[in-house]
């Protein structure tokens, strides 16, 4: 059997593509694919309790589980060796995570292990823009922050986390290479169906023959176009309410306990759904992403008592209406923070 390892990196739409796998097992299993069952964690659809072996305390991975790398790889091998499949595809970021935390002897271990299994083996690598991929991942952690403490600093530093991750996100894949196997990279940015995409990374581990059949029978079949667009993750926040938590999380960071514990997106979004008026609503909508990522990188180290951070919302693209008026939203809001809090 040969195989494709997808590491990730986080938040190249490697959720959607996994989702898909997950519910699509039995689907793709018609077309020799499998995607394997004995190392899969089943909170988070992906193949983390292999690579999750060498981290024991990880926020998104089954608490009860056994920690043991060589116990997930002799399961593994033995559904290998009953299966009829020809392709197999494993995908968690978590593998990827272990080369962040400098655990690189551990990953190689793992794929030590894995090309003895497979005939063939090779990763894969999803990459997107370094700015649009570290604010995926800011806005990620800030809608996580209420569940996983530790993201609730990006509530507070949201500029200064948000070039950390600009300047890391390079440093894995040099260390990617030094690992072993053949790296396939697939840019993410503007692709229409991304996991279309990511799916026909398989094709790879194809010969000619079986490319053509396999691009006929299931990638370009009706059916497998309306399973593709049921997977695609929408923000359920709007750019504007991500800038809005950031701002009250800078003008709060040094408040007390109490009064920043009740900072979170979805009290943004749920006051703003219900206490603005349909005209400020219309001129904050027209703020775009790429201002927002303008504005997080022009504001590092902002100190917002002693800056015009009107000013800096401005020179960001964003109109002196919209900068205004969200200007005039905080100032609401933090009143309503302390009246609750007294």
């Amino acid at each position: 059997m040969k195989c494709l390892i997808h590491i990730g990196l986080h938040h190249t739409a490697t959720t959607s593509f996994q989702q898909f796998l997950y519910s699509q097992r039995d689907y793709l299993i018609k077309f020799g694919i499998l995607y394997p069952k004995s190392i899969l964690d089943d909170n988070s659809k992906q193949h983390s309790l292999l690579p999750g072996s060498f981290l024991e305390s990880h926020h998104a991975i089954c608490k009860k589980r056994i920690i043991d790398p060589d116990f997930y790889i002799y399961e593994l091998k033995k559904e290998i060796n009953s299966s009829k499949s020809k392709y197999c595809l494993i995908s968690s970021e978590v593998f990827n995570e272990l080369i962040e935390c400098n655990k690189e002897e551990k990953v190689k271990y793992i794929f030590n292990k894995l090309i003895d299994i497979f005939e063939d083996l090779k990763i894969l690598i999803t990459t997107r823009d370094s700015k649009e991929r570290s604010y995926s991942m800011y806005k990620a952690k800030i809608r996580q922050a209420n569940e996983v403490k530790i993201f609730r600093r990006e509530l507070f530093n949201g500029p200064d986390l948000f070039k950390n991750k600009i300047i890391s996100n390079d440093s894995s894949i040099k260390k990617w290479k030094l690992i072993g196997p053949e790296i396939i990279f697939r840019d993410m940015d503007q692709k229409a169906n991304t996991i279309k995409y990511y799916f026909e990374s398989i094709t790879s581990l194809m010969s000619k023959d079986e490319k053509e059949k396999f691009q006929k029978n299931l990638i370009n079949s009706i059916n497998f176009k309306e399973k593709l667009n049921l997977y695609l993750n929408k923000d359920p926040f709007l750019d504007f309410e991500y800038l809005i938590t950031t701002l009250i999380g800078l003008k709060i960071r040094d408040a007390n306990k109490e009064l920043k514990s009740l900072l979170n997106i979805q009290y943004i979004h749920d006051y703003l759904s219900s206490f603005i008026s349909e005209e400020e609503r219309e001129i904050c909508m027209r703020i775009k992403k790429r201002q927002v990522i303008k504005f997080l990188l022009d504001s590092i180290g902002i100190d917002i008592y002693n800056e015009n951070y009107l000013k800096l919302l401005v020179n960001s693209g964003i109109s002196f209406e919209s900068a205004f008026i969200i200007e005039n939203i905080i100032n609401k809001l933090l009143m309503n923070f302390i009246l609750l809090r007294s």
